[in-house]
């Protein structure tokens, strides 16, 4: 169920991805452009803009010949669809209930700040959803990691690195 509802989010920002960019898409879509690393490591967040430029990198490699935009809005999209599966997995975790987590992941999902932020060029799902699974491992660790406790520990810790070098605020 919860692969279900992230990708049919997915599918819905895909949809709708946004025509009328905020100013801080834009801007952020030109640094990105721009290319110059030294430019856009931000010490408050320093994976994030790095991530926005290797995966725009990665879609030039691919053949990509337009803008920042697109791709930003996508890997948005993405994290988007991403967060909601996490979402569920941490309800799901906590009450135990199929319905409950399904019904919570699916007002996230189409809760105005995800779906805005989703379809947008800024970076503020992505940060959203390693946050969400460090909280996930934290709260809900897999049934598998029991008795793994150095490999559990190993995920959480690069979980929470991870986290914290997008954190944005």
């Amino acid at each position: 169920m919860a692969l279900g509802i992230g990708v049919l989010a997915l599918f819905l920002y895909l949809g709708t991805l946004s025509r009328h960019y905020s100013a801080d898409s834009v801007l952020y879509a030109l640094q990105v452009e721009g290319g110059a690393l030294e430019t856009i490591v931000d010490p408050s967040h320093l994976l994030l803009e790095p991530l926005g430029y290797g995966w725009y990198a990665a879609w030039q490699a691919a053949g990509w010949d337009g803008g920042a935009l697109a791709p930003l809005q996508v890997i948005n999209a993405l994290a988007g669809g991403g967060s909601v599966v996490l979402l569920y997995g941490i309800v799901r975790g906590l009450t135990s209930s199929r319905r409950i987590a399904g019904l919570i992941a699916a007002g996230f999902a189409v809760s105005g700040g995800l779906w805005h932020l989703s379809v947008e060029a800024e970076f503020v799902t992505v940060p959203l959803v390693t946050m969400l699974l460090a909280l996930w491992l934290i709260l809900t660790p897999p049934a598998g990691l029991a008795g793994r406790r150095v490999v559990y520990a190993v995920l959480l810790g690069a979980a929470v690195a991870l986290a914290s070098l997008t954190y944005l605020s």
